[in-house]
């Protein structure tokens, strides 16, 4: 240990900063250990070994300190420290009070990181502080025993105070007694306040029962983005609703308009039938010829029936060609592909499909255009499908598609109808309709 003394005066120096660093910052570790560990956890017996290793440091503090005075004084070392001076005890000595340097620094921060993360009343405090929702909480009487910023925020601004009563804050709220400027609205069938600022926040009571006591809690909640999104939503469907309303009364003028258009083809037929017999019979009775009598009694007793089959309904090609030009008129375009069939019954019935296919596009889907394609080698095949919105959710089948599945099962056929991603219409007929 002699040696030791020996070494240059700064090594000495920078020992006895090793040591004062050492006596600071155990003493900080015993502290910490003092704070860190409540009753129930018993924080005695740590806090007492923590003194013990800071007594050991002072002792070698103090054996320092008495061996540097007597190098320096030259006074020889006394009696009880002639063990320090063998070399081997210096060296120990020196890596004992490294040791317990390094220790206490880790144990510092050690302790510091668990005080940090531990939860206590004042860390509970600043985590509701942080919060961006309201919440109050308060006895059954309604005496406030804690509430965030922001919920005092939300007081001051609503009714210009910080209420110490919650019960009275919210039925003051929900009386529509707040400052001039607020107000509050249904929204999901709670009351939501509305600020000058936009802003809307959604009041809740909730009981809680603790320790047999019971206690409430008062949370608000922003829900100022779905406040406007539900806004915007509602406004957007009220406009789709009235253009739905405008677009069914455009389609019923369309199917007055084609079934206007299949009477005045008729009565052109009836017309031309009768302007036809009318037009051979005068120039007959004008011409200096004898008349044909078996011709003109085969023209009358032809005429009624000509006549009634001008008045029948229009041939399945005429309909067709009506509703293209129909739905022509309000900008939808009809696409037909392949021939109908040689039946009449089964061609009539490929017209009423394709009119309840085609209105249903562009009632329900906002549908421009229309194709739809038919097959006639193997029975009967019709597929419709349009460039329409899909539906949003699951749809329920209207009397059109209804009947027209119960008419395609009586004749021994079937309806598939696909929603989604397009909208597909396949109708499949044997050949014996």
């Amino acid at each position: 240990m002699a040696a030791f003394y020996q070494w240059p005066r700064a090594v000495c120096y920078l020992f006895t900063f090793i040591l004062a660093l050492c006596v600071l910052f155990q003493t900080a570790t015993m502290a910490a250990c003092f704070y860190q560990y409540d009753k129930k956890r018993n924080r005695f017996p740590k806090t007492l070994l923590e003194l013990f290793i800071l007594v050991h440091i002072l002792y070698c503090a103090l054996i320092h300190g008495r061996a540097m005075h007597g190098y320096e004084t030259g006074i020889l070392v006394t009696a009880g420290y002639d063990i320090l001076r063998a070399d081997i005890f210096a060296f120990l000595y020196v890596a004992v009070v490294l040791f317990w340097l390094i220790r206490s620094v880790a144990s510092v921060f050690s302790r510091y990181k668990k005080i940090k993360s531990r939860i206590s009343a004042m860390s509970v405090k600043n985590a509701i502080d942080a919060l961006s929702t309201g919440i109050l909480f308060c006895e059954e009487n309604g005496f406030a025993v804690l509430a965030n910023r922001q919920m005092q925020r939300l007081m001051v601004a609503f009714t210009g105070k910080i209420h110490r009563n919650g019960k009275q804050f919210y039925n003051q709220l929900m009386s529509g007694e707040t400052k001039p400027g607020q107000g509050f609205v249904k929204f999901e069938g709670r009351n939501v306040s509305l600020l000058p600022d936009g802003s809307a926040w959604m009041f809740t009571v909730s009981e809680l029962r603790i320790k047999g006591k019971t206690y409430y809690q008062l949370t608000a909640t922003d829900i100022t983005e779905r406040w406007k999104l539900t806004s915007e939503l509602n406004a957007q469907n009220e406009e789709l609703m009235k253009r739905r309303a405008e677009l069914n009364g455009e389609i019923a003028n369309v199917h007055a308009l084609s079934r206007e258009r299949e009477r005045q083809r008729a009565k052109m037929r009836a017309h031309d039938i009768l302007g036809a017999r009318l037009t051979f019979m005068l120039r007959a009775v004008q011409s200096n010829q004898p008349l044909d009598c078996a011709k003109l009694k085969d023209m009358s007793r032809r005429l009624p029936d000509d006549l009634a089959a001008a008045r029948q309904d229009p041939s399945p090609r005429d309909r067709i060609d009506a509703l293209t030009q129909a739905f022509a008129s309000i900008g939808v375009e009809v696409i037909w592909d392949g021939d109908l069939p040689e039946k009449d019954s089964a061609g009539q019935f490929a017209a009423d499909v394709a009119r309840e296919a085609v209105t249903n596009a562009v009632r329900h889907g906002f549908a421009t255009r229309v194709n739809i394609h038919m097959d006639s080698t193997d029975g009967f095949k019709m597929k419709v499908t349009d460039n329409g919105r899909p539906p949003a959710g699951k749809i329920t089948e209207g009397g059109g598609i209804s009947g027209l599945r119960e008419k395609v099962k009586r004749c021994n056929g079937t309806v598939e109808v696909v929603f989604s991603p397009q909208f597909v219409l396949s109708v499949y007929l044997p050949g014996n309709l």
